[in-house]
């Protein structure tokens, strides 16, 4: 290869970002509390929690069109789930989450859907003004004595059963 072939690659590679790549990316990974000796490791030798910040890290790099997210905070100390906070509040495309941690949805959503069979309701901001707007909480907490209410008779039925089987005389043969 000529001097000005390498030249040009070299310009190429510098107009299109290729250094900024490599300072984000180590930005990236450090800001995934990531040390420079874990760099190189193979995600099989990470832990369940590394390997998750390394996906994440790996989608925060890689600047999607669009994110669908199933449960990012599983596995992350406070400290992540702050940056992954951070970073989703500044991103700029569409966003699907799916997972039950109501603090971080409050935290990152402006606008919340439901999906049902009758199909898509929006509302403005996140899971708390979803409750106050659809009432749900109340729902909610119907639905949570209702269940209450299930396991206790659920209970009181296995002690009742229990209770039965203790009556039985033990020289009766058992069917």
């Amino acid at each position: 290869m000529q001097s000005n072939e390498l030249n040009n690659l070299y310009m190429e590679y510098s107009e299109n970002g290729g250094f900024e790549w490599e300072s984000e990316v180590e930005h990236t990974l450090l800001r995934f509390e990531f040390i420079n000796q874990s760099w190189y490791q193979s995600l099989q030798d990470l832990s369940g929690g590394e390997r998750t910040r390394a996906r994440l890290a790996k989608i925060a790099i890689s600047k999607p069109k669009m994110l669908i997210l199933d449960e990012p905070t599983n596995h992350l100390d406070i400290d992540s789930i702050s940056w992954l906070a951070n970073w989703i509040q500044r991103y700029q495309g569409p966003l699907l989450l799916v997972f039950h941690n109501r603090d971080f949805i409050n935290q990152v959503s402006h606008t919340t859907y439901t999906l049902s069979s009758k199909g898509t309701k929006r509302y403005k901001g996140g899971y708390d003004n979803y409750q106050k707007q659809t009432g749900v909480n109340a729902v909610f907490i119907r639905q949570e004595r209702q269940l209450i209410h299930s396991i206790r008779f659920t209970v009181f039925l296995k002690e009742s059963i229990v209770l039965d089987i203790n009556r039985v005389d033990e020289k009766r043969p058992l069917p």
